[in-house]
């Protein structure tokens, strides 16, 4: 599949201001938006492109949080249901957090990585193949760093969306870049050339 084109990608909740060209989107978050809706909270920015197959995902994403809990990452679907939400949150004024929260029938596992304020992005690398999923993260897109892995039924990672919200009274601009994906017998190849 290679580049991902942001243009081509199917809104679930559109924000009211953003920029979108093939190679970035630029998202400006409302307040008191969640990375999921309910009757209790209003959805934040999402968009999605589907996947399938093994694959390996790649995604930058730029940020200048405003308040804590100002968040922005991506999605992993199974079908239809959110199987992990991966993304950076302003923890207080010295720490972002890095975080990877997987779902399953009993509820939901956190893991989580402090990290220093003062970085605007952080690069990210989803590698899935047969059921496995490895969450993994860099600071300059080349070398990455594990995060978290977990395993999926047989249905398999169906969609990837990216999303920003603000959970608080506050508002940040983020920016989606550098996406790439890599399916199946393509990881194949690269694998058997090394």
């Amino acid at each position: 599949m290679g580049n991902v084109d942001f243009t081509k990608m199917k809104w679930v909740h559109r924000p009211h201001l953003y920029i979108c060209d093939s190679y970035r989107l630029t998202i400006e978050t409302q307040p008191y938006t969640y990375c999921h809706a309910s009757k209790d909270n209003q959805a934040g920015a999402e968009i999605q492109t589907e996947l399938r197959g093994n694959f390996i995902f790649t995604l930058c994403t730029e940020f200048v949080y405003d308040k804590p809990f100002d968040q922005c990452g991506f999605i992993l679907y199974n079908g239809n249901v959110q199987k992990a939400i991966v993304c950076t949150e302003k923890k207080d004024e010295e720490y972002l957090r890095l975080g990877v929260n997987v779902f399953s029938q009993d509820g939901g596992d956190l893991s989580m990585r402090d990290v220093g304020a003062a970085l605007g992005r952080i690069f990210y690398r989803v590698i899935y193949r047969a059921g496995a999923c490895v969450i993994q993260y860099s600071f300059a897109g080349t070398r990455y760093t594990d995060l978290r892995e977990f395993h999926v039924d047989e249905t398999g990672i169906t969609a990837v969306s990216l999303f920003a919200c603000s959970p608080n009274d506050s508002v940040f601009d983020c920016t989606f870049c550098e996406a790439n994906i890599t399916e199946d017998g393509k990881i194949e190849a690269e694998e058997n050339e090394r």
